[in-house]
C-alpha cells in the first residue's frame, strides 16, 4: 500500500484505538489531513563532512527537529520509522547513503512531495550546513539554504535551517523564524545527543542505555521518553514502560502515541 493511504489510515486508526483505551485526543493533537495536497515531506539523514565519524549524530538529528518543526507548520512529515519502512522495501542497508536516483525511488516508494537533503561541517568549534529542497514533482533541486553557528547552538541552526525549508517549500509561509528558533527551549544539547544515539542505537541494550540517560538529563523531555517508553514496551519490560508513558503530558503534541504505547503495556501487564 502507498505510503499516503497508510498514514491516512493510520491517522484515523489512532484515535479510536486511543480512546478505548486511554484518554480522548485534544483538539492539539489532532493530525494534519493527509489528503492536503503538495505537503508530504521526507527529509534524509544529513552528510558528515567533517571527517569525524563521533559528529554522525547530528547528521541523524537532522530529520527528527525538521519533522518537528514542519509538522508542527501544518506540513505532513515522514517519520523514520517510514523511512526505514522504504529502506527495507528497496533492499537497503540503515547506513545506506542515498544517491540522487535512489533518493527518487525513496520519495516514489513514500509518495513524497519533497525531499530535504543536507551537510554540515564542523571546524573549531563551528557548524556549516546546507540544505536542499528536491521537488519531486518537477524534480527541481533548490538553491542551497545556508547557516552557520557556534556548535553548542546546534538548535538554533537546525531550527533556522528548518524555517527556510518551509518558506522555501510556501514562499507564504507566515510564521516568523524566531517561532521556530524558540521551538526547542528547555532541551538540553547533551540530553539530545543521547536521545538520537539512543533511537539510533544498534543494539537493545545501547538504546535503552542511551536513553535513559537523556530522561535522566532531561525528565520532561517528551521525544525521549516516548522513545524510551517504546524500547522499554519492545524490550518486554511493560512495568517500565508504563511508567516512563506516563510522564509524556496529555497536552503535548506526542500524548497520542504515549497513550497508544500506554495502552498496551498496560494490556500486557494485565492492568
Amino acid at each position: 500500500m502507498p505510503i499516503r493511504p497508510r498514514l491516512r489510515a493510520l491517522f484515523q486508526a489512532l484515535p479510536l484505538l486511543c480512546l478505548s483505551l486511554i484518554v480522548p485526543a485534544t483538539r492539539s493533537q489532532t493530525a494534519l489531513d493527509s489528503s492536503t495536497p503538495g505537503r508530504l515531506v521526507l527529509v534524509l539523514p544529513f552528510e558528515n563532512r567533517s571527517g569525524d565519524p563521533s559528529l554522525n549524530w547530528i547528521g541523524d538529528s537532522f530529520p527528527d527537529t525538521l519533522n518537528q518543526r514542519l509538522s508542527s507548520a501544518g506540513f505532513l512529515t515522514i517519520t523514520r520509522d517510514d523511512r526505514q519502512f522504504a529502506f527495507d522495501h528497496l533492499g537497503l542497508p540503515v547506513d545506506f547513503k542515498p544517491t540522487r536516483a535512489t533518493t527518487l525511488r525513496i520519495a516514489q516508494t513514500l509518495d513524497a512531495d519533497y525531499i530535504i537533503l543536507g551537510n554540515y561541517s564542523v571546524n573549531s568549534g563551528r557548524i556549516a550546513v546546507q540544505a536542499r529542497v528536491l521537488s519531486v514533482k518537477s524534480l527541481r533541486l533548490s538553491l542551497p539554504l545556508e547557516d552557520s553557528s557556534d556548535l553548542n547552538r546546534l538548535f538554533d541552526i537546525e531550527n533556522a535551517i528548518a524555517w527556510k525549508v518551509a518558506r522555501q517549500i510556501d514562499p507564504k509561509f507566515p510564521v516568523a523564524q524566531q517561532t521556530f528558533l524558540a521551538a526547542s527551549a528547555g532541551v538540553k544539547l547533551t540530553a539530545f545527543e543521547n536521545y538520537i544515539r539512543g533511537t539510533d542505537a544498534p543494539s537493545q541494550v545501547e538504546r535503552l542505555k542511551r536513553l535513559q540517560l537523556a530522561v535522566a538529563e532531561a525528565s520532561d523531555y517528551s521525544a525521549a521518553l516516548l522513545a524510551l517508553g517504546k524500547a522499554q514496551y519492545a524490550a518486554r519490560q511493560y512495568d517500565a514502560a508504563a511508567a516512563t508513558l506516563a510522564k509524556v503530558p496529555a497536552n503535548d503534541r506526542l500524548a497520542l502515541e504515549a497513550s497508544f504505547y500506554l495502552g498496551l503495556a498496560r494490556f500486557n501487564t494485565a492492568k
